[in-house]
């Protein structure tokens, strides 16, 4: 017997010696009957990634593949253009036979991979449903599965009959496979994301409602090119996308607006020179997936102002890597390298491997999916197939690989089965540091319903202060707003929510925190009067980004009572932002500076024994006194969760070793108090009034 792990690279990358091509493969930009003379064959899993570059420091492995070996991922995976994760970190991955060269043959099925025995790589593929079409786009949503070829169909998690939810596209869908729709997002506001290229009738990215029985199609940006290919989610929900013909990495940053094309068409950096490609030489012409890390396995990838995000391009044999930097309301960037080791996630020597997808696993690393193709080139000169494609031997559909990539040495970030856990597991699950697990959980818990024990566990959430997260989240109370938005609570139990939401606004120091609050709130007097009632942290916040989302907000709820919100005479000028402040309108908001409106507090979190620490204020700060405090020490935090202040109390002589805060600008703080014997507790300091 075989060891029962997954395949590595093991041993030097050796090219296969090249075979004659005949007309399997067109050259460059040439007329019907230039063909490249030779070509490599195919290679093995084992031979492939021993030819695989990736990052420095990182290693990768082989989770599923077409062979036949279960112990070594060898379940015999054909043809997937598209996959997603499950509740339980399984695989669910449509297999498109079909493409590029029919539209009826009816000849795709939806698999579900898994690996039962742990050892890091699947054994186990189980068929879902056959007889589907071009499957090129998969998300996985509560009760079964969403697909979109080009319809945008439902179907329940043994594969029964689709339920249709939409049919947007116009009548020459089919005309080229090429420029149908592609990846499918689940996303935190609990729509779907998806884009098309330019068959219907030109390339946009789109959403429709995943909850509920009536599923409503909108187009949400148009792309920044003609043929959209890929679409992705950061952890704030922000949507990225790519395209290709040029535009490789884009921001969706606004309903109704173009995306900030900011990536320009740079050249690639493949590891190999035996690159085909029609058009766009050396550069991305078929450029897919836009998918942003969204975990804390790899350090230094995720922060409040970077990201890093993952464009693949079949035709240079990669998966390339995006740094993200902050810039008012969106994102810029540029690749992360100029080597194909700094460049990509993955790169292949191997001329077969075709990577169109990147995302982030259910244990944290990265997974790559691997089309396995010779033939990456769709349309070059004919002679074609039908819907525009070359006709090809060379299309064919006998190998696929999905690989796993992560820091060598690292531990996986444990895989957990919210399909069985309970209420309070799938509560717990709102934290996770994965946001795959968080917004997992997140429609699972829509989907019980809401139970009292769900909906005080929620309000528990909100009202409850934590330090922000590395990229400035607090992500168990953004998860926990979409939960109640997706709950249908938050427009139809008012008089419970808007006090809560109300204090969450002000009071939560994560800047992605507000903005997902804003996002979710009903359009009605009660938010737009919350949002003008913590303006310093809302329209006139120092972040761009919750200045953008305020103002996106107050233009769908009526004007703030008393005159609009200010924006402490901070920048309204950039890409969405400016957009945004002349939708919302002079009425809603207005330069200049807030004042303090005191809201009803938070709830303490833990004993709270305050009676024991007073704060009176002073010009710029406050003193410390006590009576009968513990011994301990005081930590002061802004409304970002950056410390502030820091004292210490000695009871056996009833001194703080420093007993007055300077230079506190900000009309409110955070404090939290830990005894060295006992539990520590919390609260927030208004500078308004006297404590």
């Amino acid at each position: 017997m075989g060891i029962c792990q997954p395949i590595v690279p093991n041993g030097a990358c050796v090219i296969p010696a090249f075979i004659p091509s005949g007309t399997d493969i067109p050259v460059g930009q040439g007329p019907a009957g230039m063909y490249a003379a030779t070509y490599q064959p195919a290679m093995s899993v084992q031979n492939s990634i021993n030819c695989m570059t990736i990052p420095a420091g990182f290693s990768i492995e082989a989770w599923a593949h077409e062979g036949a070996t279960p112990a070594n991922g060898g379940v015999g995976i054909r043809a997937v253009q598209s996959f997603d994760f499950d509740e339980q970190g399984r695989v669910w991955a449509g297999e498109t036979y079909d493409y590029p060269c029919s539209l009826t043959r009816n000849s795709d099925r939806i698999v579900r991979l898994a690996d039962t025995d742990g050892n890091g790589a699947a054994d186990q593929l189980t068929v879902i449903a056959t007889g589907v079409t071009l499957v090129q786009g998969l998300v996985k949503v509560n009760g079964g599965f969403v697909i979109v070829n080009p319809q945008i169909q439902f179907r329940d998690e043994t594969g029964g009959a689709a339920a249709t939810w939409a049919s947007p596209f116009d009548a020459n869908a089919g005309r080229d496979t090429h420029g149908g729709s592609s990846e499918l997002v689940y996303g935190i506001d609990n729509y779907i994301y998806g884009s098309n290229g330019y068959n219907s009738p030109f390339a946009r990215i789109w959403r429709i409602n995943a909850l509920g029985t009536t599923h409503t199609y909108a187009s949400f940006a148009t792309s920044g090119c003609n043929n959209a290919h890929g679409t992705g989610q950061m952890e704030d929900g922000d949507i990225m996308h790519s395209s290709a013909n040029g535009c490789p990495a884009q921001h969706a940053g606004m309903m109704g607006l173009a995306t900030n094309n900011f990536g320009g068409n740079p050249t690639f950096h493949p590891a190999t020179a035996d690159v085909d490609q029609w058009d766009y030489i050396g550069q991305f012409t078929a450029a897919s997936d836009a998918n942003v890390y969204g975990s804390r396995l790899i350090p230094g990838w995720s922060s409040a102002t970077t990201r890093r995000m993952f464009v693949c391009e079949g035709t240079g044999h990669l998966c390339s890597m995006w740094s993200l930097t902050a810039n008012a309301a969106t994102w810029s960037g540029a690749q992360s390298g100029t080597t194909p080791v700094t460049a990509n996630i993955m790169a292949g020597a191997d001329a077969w491997v075709a990577p169109i997808m990147a995302k982030t696993g259910p244990d944290g690393a990265v997974w790559v999916l691997d089309w396995y193709n010779r033939l990456f080139l769709h349309n070059p000169a004919g002679p074609s197939c039908g819907n525009a494609a070359y006709a090809s031997a060379l299309r064919t559909k006998t190998a696929n690989r999905i690989y796993r990539i992560f820091p060598t040495g690292s531990t996986p970030e444990p895989i957990l089965n919210l399909n069985t856990a309970t209420e309070a597991q799938r509560i717990a699950a709102l934290g996770n540091q994965n946001f795959h697990w968080r917004l997992a959980a997140q429609r699972l818990l829509i989907g019980g319903g809401a139970t009292a024990s769900l909906l005080t566990a929620l309000e528990g959430i909100l009202t409850t202060i934590r330090p922000a997260d590395a990229i400035d989240n607090d992500p168990a109370a953004t998860h926990a707003v979409w939960v109640l938005n997706g709950l249908g609570e938050l427009a139809n139990n008012p008089a419970r929510w808007d006090p809560v939401l109300a204090a969450a606004l002000a009071a939560n120091p994560a800047d992605v925190t507000r903005m997902n609050v804003m996002k979710a709130m009903a359009a009605t007097l009660a938010s737009a009067n919350a949002i003008k009632a913590a303006c310093n942290v809302t329209t006139g916040d120092a972040n761009a980004r919750v200045r953008f989302q305020s103002y996106q907000a107050l233009t769908r709820m009526p004007a703030p009572t008393g005159g609009a919100s200010n924006t402490n005479n901070l920048s309204t000028a950039g890409t969405f932002i400016s957009t945004a402040y002349t939708n919302a309108g002079a009425t809603k908001v207005t330069t200049g500076t807030c004042t303090v409106v005191p809201i009803r507090p938070l709830k303490q979190v833990g004993p709270f024994n305050s009676g024991n620490l007073r704060f009176h204020l002073v010009p710029g700060g406050f003193e410390l006194a006590s009576d009968g405090l513990e011994s301990g020490y005081l930590v002061v935090y802004d409304m970002r969760g950056h410390e502030t202040f820091r004292s210490t109390f000695n009871k056996k002589t009833s001194t703080w070793s420093d007993p007055v805060a300077s230079g506190l600008s900000h009309p409110m703080y955070l404090y939290v108090f830990h005894p060295y014997n006992g539990d520590a507790f919390r609260g927030r300091l208004t500078m308004s009034q006297a404590l």
